[in-house]
């Protein structure tokens, strides 16, 4: 026996081109064995009189021949539309993390499992949308001593009425599947690259779901998704229901709120939320996350998790030592006391905030109460984000006891401001942001800061 040779793929449709055919192909090979089904009924009622009156026997009959083509024949017929289907979105995952790269036995295996389980609803649809309602109709008909051809017709407006229910079943079917599946492809790319995390990555407009946004750039360790990917072919593979949905919940109602209320990844990690789709009609991917150079991408990171490591906290303290104002010019607006004219931003932060509301009589002391703030025991430090679709980090500093109040871009390390507020206006400064993570071990005094004037 030949040695199994890896399958080389080329390129891949886009996915929303391979969900689209699916769908197409669900709905077809519905219309087709629907027509089938009353072909059947409509020959097997010329056979023994049109206009006769079916008894019990033969109503049983029809309604195993309804199961028998739009139960298992459906799924047989959808079949290889199917597999073709998930083969090209397996491969959309494994293209995203690699362009060279081939199908193996362990992913021809993984493919036959997930076609298993997809056939499995297809074939289930019947059972779970139609079987009661049509044996029902049927009854009624049957009670009336409604003949062969009266029954006929009542079966072809009985399923033409469910069409549209069907069609966005197996849209919604198909739409899940293949992204599960192409979200699949994704790990098993990752894996084989030695990545480490995936970052989750949402479309952010109008459409965006809440839970979606909430994820949204959270850093997943490849261990759980690794595991999550597992649990769930395990589960296909066994076709046990309740186990799969356990292995990738789709979130709604309690569930969502859960997870939109705990800001820390980790602890979503721990409810079992790895991989999207999140929801039906999940539009949320994955992609490699390599770990950034720059210290303020890496607090946008853990910013975004809801959590900073703990040996992070005094690196992330010790890169601001370096802040200072920056070199551009920014006006003095009339309405804030000022003259109208462009000023180095240091003069223009002293005369608006440091002279008239804090009572500093000079630049100097302004920046000296500014550093005096950073450093002192007693102060708190928020890592905040005003939006995740552009997450610029800030370092805030707030003493409430004095209300003073300071602000440090990450990137570029410079001070963006320094003032003195009520609780009411920090409140209103916390709710201008997404994120406002506060550092809890960061309490203390930064003896070694020092201040580079401009």
């Amino acid at each position: 026996m030949s040695a199994l040779r890896p399958v080389v793929c080329k390129t891949a449709l886009p996915l929303n081109a391979i969900i689209l055919a699916l769908k197409t192909a669900l709905s077809k090979t519905w219309t087709e064995q629907r027509r089938a089904l009353l072909f059947d009924v409509l020959d097997e009622g010329r056979t023994l009189g049109l206009q006769e009156t079916p008894d019990r026997e033969e109503l049983a009959r029809l309604v195993a021949k309804a199961e028998g083509y739009l139960g298992m024949g459906l799924a047989e017929a959808a079949r290889r539309p199917v597999w073709q289907a998930e083969m090209a979105a397996y491969r959309v995952g494994l293209q995203a993390v690699s362009a060279d790269f081939s199908f193996t036995l362990p992913d021809m295996e993984a493919l036959d499992v997930l076609r298993g389980y997809t056939l499995f609803w297809v074939q289930n649809s019947y059972t779970q949308w139609l079987q009661d309602e049509m044996v029902e109709a049927l009854n009624e008909y049957f009670a009336e001593g409604r003949t062969r051809i009266e029954l006929a017709a009542r079966l072809e407006r009985f399923l033409t009425l469910k069409e549209p229910r069907m069609q966005g079943y197996f849209d919604l079917l198909a739409d899940h599947n293949a992204t599960r599946i192409a979200e699949i492809g994704h790990v098993t790319g990752y894996e084989r690259a030695g990545v480490e995390y995936a970052e989750i990555v949402a479309v952010l407009d109008e459409r965006t779901s809440p839970i979606c946004r909430h994820l949204h750039g959270r850093l997943i360790p490849m261990s759980a998704l690794s595991d999550q990917k597992g649990r769930l072919l395990d589960a296909a593979r066994r076709l046990d229901m309740k186990a799969a949905k356990a292995a990738q919940p789709m979130l709604s109602g309690a569930s969502e709120a859960a997870v939109l209320l705990e800001p820390k990844t980790s602890k979503i990690v721990a409810q079992g939320i790895g991989m999207p789709p999140y929801h039906f009609r999940c539009r949320t991917t994955t992609v490699a996350h390599f770990e950034p150079a720059d210290t303020w991408q890496k607090a946008s990171h853990w910013a975004i998790d809801g959590e900073v490591p703990r040996r992070e906290i005094p690196r992330l303290l010790a890169y601001v030592r370096n802040a200072h104002w920056g070199t551009h010019l920014r006006t003095w607006e009339r309405l804030r006391g000022g003259d109208g004219h462009q000023h180095p931003t240091a003069f223009v932060h002293f005369k608006t905030h440091g002279e008239r509301e804090m009572g500093f009589r000079s630049l100097e002391e302004y920046n000296q109460g500014l550093v005096s703030l950073v450093r002192r025991a007693g102060r708190d430090a928020y890592l905040a984000i005003q939006k995740k679709e552009h997450p610029y980090p800030v370092l805030v500093f707030r003493d409430d006891r004095t209300q003073e109040t300071a602000i440090i871009n990450l990137k570029g390390q410079q001070f963006a401001t320094f003032f003195k507020g009520n609780d009411d206006k920090f409140e209103r400064l916390r709710k201008k942001h997404n994120i406002f993570l506060k550092l809890e071990e960061a309490r203390g005094v930064m003896k070694w800061i020092r201040f580079m004037p401009i």
